[in-house]
């Protein structure tokens, strides 16, 4: 009797243990698309993001007060649309219980295995700093069909580049035709202060010889109009009404932010006739037009107008 009750409870764990291992399976996360998996990627607004085996991080959303910079793969339809949902593995406590956030990322491809825009598919949050993700309770679960949400997601001029680390000059696209030419300009910054136009001076900016290039003939007393110590490179763009973003990426940089005045990434918004611009530090938002420069939430002035004296332009279309 006793070795049949031994056998039962032996019976009895084995059919628990094979219930408890089904539902983990059931609830487990997704798996990296091959593209991501094991790689380190730059991000125009993030800096650097490195995805392991079974998590991502680099991603520092601020919620409720606390700071959540690692995610997991929650959710991926990239084959087919391209969307990865991904979710913090830590949570954040606040009125209403514990939090877990969750982002959908929604990609194009730039250059196959080397570089990709992406927008945000949630609205923006004004407890997780503006930030666009999507707070979900600890015990609700978050899907692509629940979470991601194109008409209060990021679009337009609003997206995010990534360029997979080491292959950053296979990144590099050739510039729009809107900027292809040789220009001089007046440069205003965020404080107001106009410098850099010294009528005695032309072809400070050459994007004839090297078309994926914004080079740098005649600098302007050693300051950068493009938050870079030399030249930069175009490696995404984007049309929105009449004005073309482009953003750029500084090869001189080795840190997402190297100063003040410094970045990897920067993006410019320029008009259809090539003669007014705006360029912000990391990536375009959603208020950067040609001829308005963007603020942060709390205010402040993060990019600086640059008004464009060209010609020779006439030149690249023979």
């Amino acid at each position: 009797m006793g070795k049949r009750m031994e056998f039962s409870a032996y019976i009895w764990i084995y059919v628990c243990l094979t219930i408890f291992l089904l539902v983990c399976r059931t609830n487990a996360t997704c798996t990296w698309p091959s593209v991501f998996d094991g790689t380190t990627w730059l991000d125009s607004q993030q800096g650097e993001i490195v995805f392991t085996s079974s998590t991502l991080s680099g991603f520092s959303i601020p919620i409720y007060g606390t700071t959540l910079s690692n995610y997991e793969c929650v959710e991926e339809t990239f084959d087919t649309d391209k969307i990865i949902l991904i979710r913090s593995t830590s949570s954040a406590n606040s009125i209403g219980g514990i939090w877990y956030t969750y982002i959908c990322l929604k990609f194009t491809e730039l250059t196959a295995g080397v570089s990709y825009t992406y927008y945000r598919l949630n609205p923006q949050q004004q407890d997780a700093g503006e930030y666009r993700t999507k707070p979900v309770l600890d015990g609700d679960t978050g899907t692509i069909a629940s979470v991601c949400d194109e008409a209060t997601g990021a679009s337009g001029a609003e997206f995010v580049t990534i360029i997979k680390q080491g292959s950053e000059a296979s990144a590099y696209i050739t510039c729009p035709s809107v900027i292809l030419g040789r220009f001089d300009f007046d440069y205003t910054d965020s404080a107001g202060t106009e410098s850099c136009n010294d009528a005695s001076n032309t072809e400070h900016m050459n994007v004839c010889t090297d078309k994926t290039q914004l080079a740098f003939d005649d600098p302007c007393s050693g300051q950068s109009i493009v938050y870079a110590s030399g030249s930069v490179h175009c490696v995404a763009t984007s049309t929105v009404g009449s004005d073309t973003y482009i953003q750029l990426y500084n090869p001189q940089a080795t840190a997402h932010e190297v100063s003040s005045t410094i970045y990897r990434f920067s993006c410019m918004a320029i008009s259809s006739n090539s003669l007014s611009a705006t360029i912000v530090y990391n990536n375009c938002t959603n208020h950067q037009t040609s001829l308005y420069v963007p603020r942060s939430h709390d205010g402040t002035v993060i990019g600086a107008s640059i008004s464009f004296l060209p010609y020779g332009k006439i030149l690249l279309y023979k």
